[in-house]
């Protein structure tokens, strides 16, 4: 049996990081997500640009945080 995670049972500090997460790429869609914003996103986030372009592919099928 597998433990699902959620937002009912994930621990704060990931609840916290997802949400970050999700609030700039929020930023960069609505700036039209250019490679420039990508790149100071990934700065941000401290992730790769890889990375933050796959978060960017995900966040754009489903945004809630995760």
């Amino acid at each position: 049996m597998s433990v699902r995670k959620d937002i009912e049972t994930a621990p704060e500090a990931e609840w916290a990081t997802a949400s970050q997460r999700a609030k700039v790429m929020d930023g960069l869609l609505s700036q039209g997500n250019s490679a420039a914003g990508v790149a100071e996103a990934a700065r941000e986030l401290r992730l790769s640009v890889a990375m933050t372009y796959r978060l960017l592919a995900r966040y754009r099928k489903n945004s809630t945080p995760t």
